[in-house]
């Protein structure tokens, strides 16, 4: 994820959970998502949901990304 969009960026800046977020892990720029993946779990509901509206990425799939689902019915 590289962050190219100047509406964007002042999309964090009127959020103060946004911008929390957009500090914590927009350092690595490409590699955002591989941060989020190590951290992803210790971020709060809202900080989620945050950066799931601030950043566009599926909130669901981190979490699928970060508890993956075990097949079923085989051993």
């Amino acid at each position: 994820m590289i962050i190219k969009d100047s509406s964007l960026y002042s999309g964090y800046q009127k959020s103060p959970v946004g911008w929390a977020v957009y500090k914590k892990y927009s350092g690595i720029r490409g590699q955002a998502n591989l941060v989020l993946g190590a951290q992803w779990k210790c971020l709060t509901p809202e900080e989620k949901e945050q950066y799931h509206k601030y950043v566009g990425v599926p909130t669901n799939h981190l979490d699928e990304l970060n508890n993956p689902v075990m097949p079923t019915g085989q051993a």
